[in-house]
């Protein structure tokens, strides 16, 4: 089995409360079932002002 390191960045809108962070990765990540551990590394703004997520996750091949 080979492990790689992935990261990934999603825009976290407004309406979205910390409380749904876990439901809304799970949804805007399509590949997840590969993923081995996972975790928000980062939170920060974009130039408009948005929300953005820093997730990195350790997948299987």
């Amino acid at each position: 089995m080979i492990l790689r390191r992935r990261r990934v960045q999603l825009h976290w809108p407004e309406n979205i409360p910390v409380s749904g962070l876990r439901s809304l990765i799970k949804h805007q990540v399509p590949d997840q079932e590969q993923w081995l551990r996972w975790a928000l590394t980062a939170v920060s703004l974009d130039e408009n002002g948005r929300r953005i997520l820093q997730l990195e996750a350790v997948t299987t091949e």
